[in-house]
């Protein structure tokens, strides 16, 4: 099924960036995308800069050195020293957001790494993202489409420089892959309220080398139907309701597709341009056909960002959700995940940022045979931030910094324990 649909879609995937985090509302905290593409991809990495592509052509440039203590995780505790550059190149177009017509973002991505350690080199010193968005907007009727292609490296090393509200550590910290995604989105504006229908479909080929022993390709399509209504008893909110379906699939599993349903409650609610908040609750039903396995979790989410009278920028990003395991194929896993941030500018150009993030893991065996697979982790993560802002001539902004970044995960399963430590310098240039 999957297949088929895969050779009916162009293989591409979904990147809708906020263009000005000083306008931010509800509605770019959680959309039907939230729902239907995958919950495990690295969407929110750092070509989800709330600060990126604000001009109608955008280019960015960083450059970082880093110590870190550990760059295969787990027990092997190889230290390296690393150069790491990063590109951003985008471009957008079109009409206004709020007025009929036709519009585009593209956004290419780029990180690249050189190991300045002996002893250690990069199997893929690259990493490259290709991202799209167009929509269409009528009177009352809106058109998007978002595609993607990105390639990943492994030994964790994008994550812990993410700039987004959430971590997507999960279970591809050590995993190279290949993500390919397409998303088909419509809306409708009724008397008072948004409909929304929206049809996802990922597909991930995995390159683990020699990190674990097998590999597989996982693919999932979902389709989510949402309704949203303005109560005219809660000023600035919107409330709404939701059913997500679809079916993922990971080819190497000889129990086949798990089929999902998950029907849930949403609400929006944009206080301010300074102030949004956006959540749900639901229940995610899991089945397949191929035996009598069948499962319930409930699962929710809650985003938000709030900037304080005194200029501090606070984020927060709750979730849980469950998806098929990478590392235990016929294991499903749940995750918790939360995460804080905090970032304070001052007089002078100099910036403190802070962000701590927690996820536990459980990992479930869907048939009884594949109990001894169970396990549980808890992985937390503590960044420190410094920065100053220069003034370099034609450059629009311009940031030196210097970082640090604590990962700690305790497992069940001690195999699967780590620490890791990373600090360094960063200079970040905008065109």
């Amino acid at each position: 099924m999957l297949k088929k649909l895969r050779k009916l879609l162009i293989s591409f995937l979904l990147l809708w960036i906020v263009a000005n985090h000083g306008k931010l509302a509800a509605d770019d905290l959680i959309d039907s995308a939230t729902f239907t593409d995958s919950q495990t991809s690295s969407s929110n990495s750092v070509f989800n800069s709330l600060s990126f592509l604000q001009d109608r052509v955008s280019a960015q440039v960083t450059t970082r050195y880093l110590q870190d203590s550990n760059v295969f995780l787990r027990n092997n505790e190889t230290e390296a020293s690393i150069l790491n550059g990063s590109v951003l190149l985008g471009v957008k177009g079109g009409g206004l957001p709020d007025e009929p017509g036709l519009s585009y973002k593209l956004l290419y991505g780029g990180n690249y790494f050189y190991s300045m350690t002996d002893d250690f080199e990069y199997e893929s010193p690259a990493d490259h993202s290709f991202l799209s968005g167009f929509e269409l907007r009528g009177a009352f009727t809106t058109l998007r489409l978002d595609a993607n292609i990105e390639e990943q490296g492994g030994y964790s090393r994008s994550e812990p420089f993410a700039e987004g509200i959430s971590s997507t550590f999960g279970e591809a910290r050590n995993l190279g892959y290949q993500r390919k995604s397409l998303g088909l989105g419509v809306s409708r504006e009724l008397n008072s309220s948004e409909l929304g229908l929206r049809l996802s479909l990922d597909q991930y080929e995995y390159n683990v080398g020699n990190l674990i022993a097998r590999s597989y390709e996982r693919e999932k399509f979902a389709t989510d139907l949402s309704w949203f209504y303005d109560p005219v008893f809660l000023a600035k909110t919107r409330i709404g309701i939701g059913l997500t379906t679809g079916k993922e699939e990971i080819n190497q599993s000889v129990l086949g597709s798990q089929t999902f349903i998950t029907p849930s409650v949403r609400f929006r609610w944009s206080y301010s341009p300074k102030t949004a908040f956006a959540g749900w609750f639901g229940l995610d039903e899991r089945f397949r056909d191929s035996d009598d396995f069948s499962e319930t979790t409930p699962v929710y989410g809650l985003k938000g960002l709030w900037t304080a009278p005194t200029d501090t920028q606070f984020t927060i990003d709750i979730t849980k959700q469950v998806y098929p395991s990478v590392y235990e194929i016929d294991d499903n896993v749940a995750t918790k995940k939360f995460s804080v941030g905090a970032r304070q500018a001052f007089d002078g150009g100099i910036e403190i940022g802070l962000r701590y993030f927690y996820e536990f893991s459980d990992y479930q065996p869907t048939q009884n045979a594949g109990a001894l697979r169970f396990r549980t982790e808890d992985l937390q993560s503590l960044r420190l931030s410094l920065g100053k802002s220069l003034n370099l001539g034609s450059f629009d902004d311009a940031q030196v910094s210097i970082f640090y970044n604590q990962l700690v995960n305790e497992s069940t399963k001690d195999y699967y324990d780590f620490e890791r430590n990373q600090y360094g310098i960063q200079l970040k240039l905008s065109l």
